[in-house]
């Protein structure tokens, strides 16, 4: 099963819309968000795994770079949960007509 497979199902699943192409915006977002969840939970990676103080630190410390790499991953992780939510409620309105 490709990625890609995988994502249309559990789109179908929790979502109730089937995604007609591999190359559909929804699939592609949501593999970036599957890397930057991957990146993120990668052992060792971020140095406020050893030292959870760093996660007071203001973004702008050197070293700090990881507050805006998963700033922008929730970002992104938002956005997406929002278009899906968005698209199952227009299909729930469409669907009543």
């Amino acid at each position: 099963m490709t990625p890609s497979s995988f994502i249309a199902m559990m789109i179908k699943l929790s979502y109730g819309f089937k995604i007609e192409h591999t190359d559909d915006p929804f699939v592609s977002r949501l593999e970036q968000v599957m890397e930057a969840v991957a990146d993120a939970f990668t052992p060792g990676k971020y140095l406020v795994e050893i030292f959870p103080v760093l996660r007071f630190v203001p973004g702008w410390v050197p070293g700090a770079g990881f507050q805006k790499t998963f700033a922008a991953s929730r970002q992104m992780i938002l956005e997406v949960k929002n278009a899906l939510c968005a698209r199952t409620k227009q299909g729930m309105v469409g669907a009543n007509r």
